[in-house]
Order: C-alpha cells, then sequence, then structure tokens
C-alpha cells in the first residue's frame, strides 16, 4: 500500500542518514491511491486507514529510541512529517557532520537507526496491518 515507484532511492548518495538532525519525510501511496481519508470542509478526515497511519507514525520514537517527531499531517494520499535523529545524550542541536562508512546504507544492507530503516519499519507496520483490517 505504500510502495514508491523510483527508479532509485530519493537519498544522496553515500550520506549517513543516522547523523542527528531534521529529517523531512514524504510517504506516498501507492500509485497515489486514495487511501487515507478525504477532504471535508478544507480539512482532512481521516478514515480507518489514515488513523492506522497516524497511530504508527506516533509509535516510531518507541522503537526508534534516537529519535523524536515534530509535525507531521496524513493526507489522503501521503503524508509529510519531520523526524529528529538525536545522538545519545546530545540536544537535536548538536549536529555531528562526521560521516561513519559503517553507516552507510545499501542494498541488503540495512543500517540501524537510520531514516531508510526507520521508513522501510514504518511503511511495512501500516501496511500489515490495513492489510489485517481489510480482511476482515
Amino acid at each position: 500500500m505504500m510502495t514508491e515507484k523510483f527508479s532509485h532511492p530519493p537519498r544522496l548518495s553515500g550520506f549517513d542518514y543516522t547523523q542527528p538532525g531534521a529529517y523531512f519525510i514524504t510517504i506516498n501511496t501507492f500509485d497515489k491511491n486514495i487511501l487515507f481519508g478525504n477532504i471535508v470542509d478544507n480539512n482532512v478526515a481521516l478514515n480507518e486507514f489514515g488513523l492506522i497511519a497516524s497511530l504508527c507514525w506516533g509509535e516510531i520514537p518507541t522503537h526508534f529510541s534516537r529519535t523524536y517527531l515534530d509535525e507531521f499531517i496524513i493526507m489522503p494520499n501521503h503524508l509529510h512529517g519531520i523526524i529528529w535523529i538525536v545522538a545519545s545524550g546530545e540536544t537535536a542541536c548538536c549536529v555531528s557532520t562526521e560521516i561513519q562508512q559503517e553507516n552507510i546504507e545499501g542494498f541488503g544492507k540495512p543500517v540501524r537507526s537510520s531514516i531508510p530503516t526507520i521508513i522501510r519499519s514504518y511503511k511495512s507496520a501500516v501496511t500489515r496491518l490495513i492489510h489485517q483490517k481489510s480482511k476482515i
């Protein structure tokens, strides 16, 4: 349900996505299908699937301890959100400029607590829960 259609990941090659900092995330539904709700009186009215997407977004820091969430919005066919990654014992403003080669993600080599791993986990959880709910 949350699959992206890219010939390559929309990420900077060689960038360490475990670095502390703020990351602006956009995730589209498959084929940009309207799955999460509708616009009613200029507001988003989330349906059951949209509520699942919202609940799972709020759970990200529970599963990834170096993260906290800033603003986010779920639209009928996509979401936008800001995820902060902080270094252990540091605040978000203390951003390292060092890139650790072991933190560079490659195909089949996920990096623990990296933005790609966090997003993959989120998309998997939302898709699984929506599939479970739609089979009932």
